[in-house]
């Protein structure tokens, strides 16, 4: 990963070393005006004031560059700001005193084996520590000891008093905090930016950006020997490349922190690199697959030459009509549109992971999907869409789909059959259509057996919070199930399945016959799946017979085994519904007589959990219709909550 990485990094635009310890301009709201906001230390009369005069109008960059708001120093370590965002103010607390005898940015410039303690920044953080229980606070907070810990100040106090001490409007809102200083005895005579104390900047540079080594020696990334070679093969801890661990002894060759970079050691140049572009893959290439974070790392045919910035854009498009929720008109005219992306092949590896800030956990990566084969896959989910459904969708099917047909049943995020299977489509893989079949049969056990309300389990099925009309989510899933056989068989990946090509059998003795010969004949329906979906039929036929009698939950639903119809519940359900049939009045002698010329008694080989996909396709195949003729009764259920 860390040399695609590398590899588009080159392309990239670099900034210096002063932008990129710098925080990105928070995200600003329509109508409100913002501030940037001054806080007094004054270390010759001990106290902390807040006064109007360090009061000025937020100006985005040009701010944040100013009062040198940096960014902050990511783990377990201590932490020191002296610039934040304005939800941040909390933290500059800590960074004055940690408990009632130590300051944060005094143990922090300590770590560096006293490279700092010669500086001002040192001696500012020293008297700091020395007079801080005597500090008063006037009229900014007054924060209290408790058990020798500072507990963080009243969020509402302090906003209120800082609104009526700067006389700002609700429609005005603070942007930056930043710490001034005053110390005549360390010749610091008027209030000054804390930030731009002599050290400080040196300090967050040290921490957040690779140090150089004396040495040369081979960069891993660059596949080569390259000068300043990183002390330690330091990574950095907020983005991609931080996938190993430099901040704990075990993980180090013979237990030494120096022999980090034994396991792998890059230069300075490869890491600004590797880091420069993860940094805008995260920002902009960042994609939902499944449930889990990946970022996509494109790969460039040989010879590119064109505006990546662009290319970047049009590859977001077509990824975002792969994986995300995209109305189906927007799908259909980008394909009008796309014909450069079909011209040039582009290579797509998406790699997912996990992030606490602190580090970043691959947990899956798709690998060497060309730009030809995605658009493929999203043109087929369309085409087949509109096949299956008879018109076109309101929202385009596509892996996010997928998604939220396949029931995740674990609370643990590592068990996610559905990414599995995104996974073996992406990269070409033949899949078994059993697993197919497992995987609807534990969707429907979803919504008949309502396990929406096991805690922490399936929340990825779309409705997640909807169940009640079992029949048009069956319906539905159906449907989803059915583009997904048919374009899996269109991609040549499916296996283990026995569909025929598809032809008409008979001449159609009515409208539903017409409509189910149609469905038969368009994908290839054997003898076995159409006894089923006979059988189906008929369980459709009593469950309204119930439903009509006030029986809302149809009991016959229950005669199903949602665990697989197997040769002996299939024997088993025929016969309740004769008998029921009896009970109800209604003759099922017209469905029956094409079950039963279809039905292999002596012969049967149909899998259970395919059986009972068949089964409800016939048993929900005219949900929603409002037909009917003389031999047939068709369900009808409103889809429409009350």
């Amino acid at each position: 990963m860390l040399n695609l990485l590398y590899k588009f990094g080159l392309k990239l635009e670099q900034s210096d070393d002063d932008e990129k310890i710098l925080i990105d301009p928070p995200k600003e709201e329509k109508d409100v005006k913002y501030y940037n906001v001054g806080i007094l230390i004054d270390l010759d009369e001990n106290k902390v004031v807040l006064d109007p005069q360090y009061l000025s109008e937020y100006d985005g960059a040009n701010s944040i560059k100013k009062f040198l708001a940096t960014k902050s120093i990511i783990g377990n370590q201590r932490k020191f700001y002296l610039t934040v965002d304005g939800k941040g103010y909390g933290k500059l607390v800590g960074t004055l005193h940690n408990d009632k005898s130590s300051c944060d940015l005094k143990i922090r410039l300590l770590q560096h084996n006293d490279l700092f303690k010669e500086r001002l920044i040192f001696k500012v953080a020293e008297l700091i520590e020395e007079n801080f229980e005597q500090f008063n606070y006037e009229n900014l907070y007054n924060p209290v000891l408790v058990k020798e810990q500072v507990l963080e100040f009243n969020k509402d106090v302090f906003i209120k008093g800082i609104q009526q001490l700067l006389g700002l409007k609700s429609k005005n809102s603070v942007m930056l905090y930043y710490l001034l200083i005053k110390a005549e005895k360390l010749g610091i005579n008027e209030p000054t930016l804390a930030a731009s104390i002599d050290g400080y900047t040196d300090l967050v540079k040290r921490e957040l950006l690779p140090q150089e080594s004396d040495e040369s020696g081979f960069c891993y990334v660059a596949g080569k020997d390259e000068p300043n070679l990183l002390a330690g093969g330091d990574f950095s801890a907020n983005d991609l490349s931080k996938i190993f661990i430099t901040d704990k002894i075990n993980y180090a060759s013979y237990f030494q922190k120096e022999n980090f970079g034994i396991n792998y050691s890059l230069s300075k140049k490869s890491k600004e690199i590797v880091e420069f572009a993860s940094n805008f893959l995260i920002k902009n290439l960042k994609i939902n697959i499944a449930g889990t974070p990946h970022i996509l790392i494109p790969e460039f045919p040989y010879g590119f030459d064109k505006d990546l910035i662009y290319e970047v854009e049009e590859l977001k498009k077509i990824n975002d009509i792969a994986f995300n929720s995209k109305e189906f008109e927007y799908a259909v005219n980008y394909f009008k549109e796309a014909n450069e992306l079909e011209e040039n092949i582009f290579w797509f590896n998406y790699f997912g992971f996990e992030s606490d800030k602190a580090s970043f956990k691959l947990v899956n990566r798709i690998k060497d999907v060309n730009s030809a084969k995605l658009l493929n896959i999203s043109k087929l989910f369309i085409d087949n869409s509109i096949k299956i459904l008879g018109k076109a969708p309101k929202y385009t099917y596509n892996f996010r789909t997928i998604y939220n047909i396949i029931p995740i049943k674990s609370p643990d995020t590592s068990k996610n059959p559905a990414l599995d299977l995104i996974d073996a489509i992406l990269e070409n893989k033949i899949i078994d259509i059993q697993n197919i079949y497992a995987h609807f049969k534990e969707l429907a056990l979803y919504y008949f057996l309502d396990r929406k309300k096991i805690k922490g389990c399936y929340k990825n099925v779309y409705p997640y919070s909807e169940t009640k009309y079992f029949d048009f989510f069956i319906k539905d899933a159906i449907n989803n199930y059915l583009i997904l056989i048919k374009t899996l068989l269109d991609l040549n990946q499916l296996t283990n399945h026995n569909f025929m090509e598809g032809k008409m059998e008979e001449k159609p003795t009515n409208t539903y016959s017409a409509k189910e010969e149609e469905l038969f004949a368009q994908h290839g329906y054997t003898d076995l799946q159409k006894a089923m979906f006979y059988l189906g039929r008929m369980v459709s036929m009593i469950g309204y017979a119930q439903f009509t009698k006030g029986h809302e939950q149809k009991p016959i639903l229950q005669k199903i085994n949602f665990n697989g119809m197997g040769l002996r519940e299939i024997v088993k359900l025929r016969s309740e519904l004769y008998e029921k049939a009896r009970q109800y009045k209604e003759d099922l002698s017209f469905l029956d007589g094409k079950f039963a010329k279809l039905f292999n008694y002596n012969n049967w080989n149909l899998p259970a959990n395919e059986a009972l996909f068949f089964l409800l396709n016939g048993y929900s195949f005219y949900v929603g219709s409002k037909d009917n003729d003389q031999n047939e009764t068709i369900q009808l259920t409103n889809n429409t909550e009350e």
